[in-house]
């Protein structure tokens, strides 16, 4: 879904007669998803089985759900098992119908809605997981190392209600355009990727209410 609102912008306060129009734009991804790894104690020795990483067309999540068995009832000794969530979000900025010198800012919006379940601690009041956003540069696949570049690390300041974030996306937004990267979309990263044997916790934040916000300039009409 795409959402207009032309605005005017007059050069030299209105007065010149050279007049441009700037078109506000909101993008809806046209895809998301969360890939997934997953590896268990399949044989109770301790060590972990071969990863079965997947990805699940959906709302992108980061974070992670494990689960530990010490031995009492379904299984007769200790078992584990764990998942890694990393989210990837795409948009279809070819549908905005300008060219990359045209793209006067682009920015990256959204919410993070965090759930933190503990069977012995619980935090009413979770941090969101989100480390950092990256660029990725190949087609997703289920594996968590995707190729990929750095684009910002997180400086929000959690709290109790639904964190909103803007990121500036204006030049990956141009080089996607452009062609001079190839769009694979985004990919978030949670600040914490471990699989220890012995936990049992869920601690999963999803980002929400995603938009990509671009400006981009049209001729006036005569």
């Amino acid at each position: 879904m795409v959402i207009f609102w032309p605005l005017s912008l007059f050069v030299l306060g209105g007065l010149n007669c050279d007049q441009t129009m700037i078109n506000t734009v909101e993008l809806n991804p046209s895809k998301s998803a969360t890939i997934n790894d997953f590896e268990e104690d399949c044989d109770c020795s301790g060590a972990p089985c071969p990863l079965f990483p997947s990805v699940t067309n959906g709302p992108a999540k980061v974070g992670y759900a494990r689960n530990y068995d010490a031995g009492s009832g379904l299984f007769d000794c200790s078992w584990w098992w764990a998942e890694v969530y990393r989210g990837v979000i795409q948009f279809d900025v070819a549908s905005l119908g300008a060219p990359a010198d045209r793209i006067t800012g682009a920015t990256l919006e959204f919410d993070l809605s965090t759930i933190y379940d503990d069977p012995i601690f619980a935090d009413n009041c979770p941090n969101d997981l989100l480390s950092s956003i990256w660029i990725v540069n190949e087609p997703w696949a289920p594996k968590l190392t995707l190729a990929a570049d750095f684009m910002t690390g997180n400086t929000s300041k959690p709290n109790c209600i639904v964190n909103h974030h803007s990121v500036d996306a204006s030049q990956v937004v141009r080089d996607w355009i452009s062609g001079a990267r190839p769009n694979f979309g985004f990919m978030f990263i949670g600040w914490d990727e471990s699989t220890p044997a012995n936990d049992e916790v869920t601690y999963v934040t999803t980002v929400t209410n995603v938009k990509l916000k671009v400006l981009y300039t049209v001729p006036a009409m005569p």
